[in-house]
């Protein structure tokens, strides 16, 4: 973070995005809240630390202005439009709120999803059309958010809500995530790693910042099979 360099292996590689874009939804939250009810802060905590779904879709709604899964659906919708549209993260995004298969059977909901097909650059992997991340813009997504923790950046020009302590409550809550065994493992004790990780039966992805006594500096690894 420092100084700027970057180094990808295969991060135009798009992967199924699991629960790694749940960093968007807080920030969508975030962007569109000025403050949490108890429910909400709770739901913060749950979607962060547990990586629970229905707390994400309960956030989604809120930042849409209402409850329930009709609201999820345009949360969605205008998250994943947020993130390409104004922060230029691309193939990055979730049209489909979390365990709604029974809902969209029953209830038949308009919603839209990405390109059919591979997207992205090669290799491909096997990654649905409605939840996608790119290595490459999930870490951009972290630079975004440490860069408004220190008073400047894109996110700050774009949202009013925002702020610096704000941006970097966002990192706070991060900092809980209790999952050890992808990025934050191996890393030393006492070093503060600001994480959100996700993983379905094909894909493993994690993506933060790690505040190495050496640097800090952004990561964001998916392993595909």
């Amino acid at each position: 973070l420092a100084t700027g360099e970057a180094i990808g292996f295969q991060d135009g590689s798009v992967f199924a995005g699991a629960s790694t874009v749940k960093t968007a939804i807080m920030l969508y939250a975030y962007v569109n809240l000025d403050r949490f009810t108890p429910a909400q802060e709770q739901a913060l905590k749950k979607m962060i630390i547990k990586s629970d779904n229905l707390a994400a879709n309960l956030l989604l709604a809120a930042g849409a202005g209402g409850q329930g899964t009709e609201y999820a659906f345009a949360g969605a919708d205008e998250m994943s439009t947020m993130l390409q549209e104004q922060l230029g993260l691309r193939h990055t995004y979730l049209y489909v709120p979390y365990e709604t298969t029974d809902y969209i059977r029953l209830y038949k909901p308009s919603f839209r999803c990405g390109p059919a097909g591979p997207v992205g650059d090669k290799p491909y992997t096997e990654m649905g059309a409605c939840l996608r991340a790119e290595p490459a813009s999930m870490a951009r997504l972290y630079l975004l958010i440490d860069e408004c923790a220190r008073g400047e950046g894109l996110l700050l020009e774009e949202f009013e809500k925002l702020s610096a302590d704000r941006c970097q409550e966002m990192l706070d809550r991060l900092e809980t995530n209790d999952d050890d065994t992808r990025l934050a493992a191996g890393i030393p004790a006492g070093v503060r790693v600001e994480h959100k990780s996700g993983w379905i039966e094909d894909m493993n992805g994690d993506a933060g910042v790690v505040r190495s006594p050496g640097g800090d500096y952004i990561a964001a690894i998916y392993i595909y099979k």
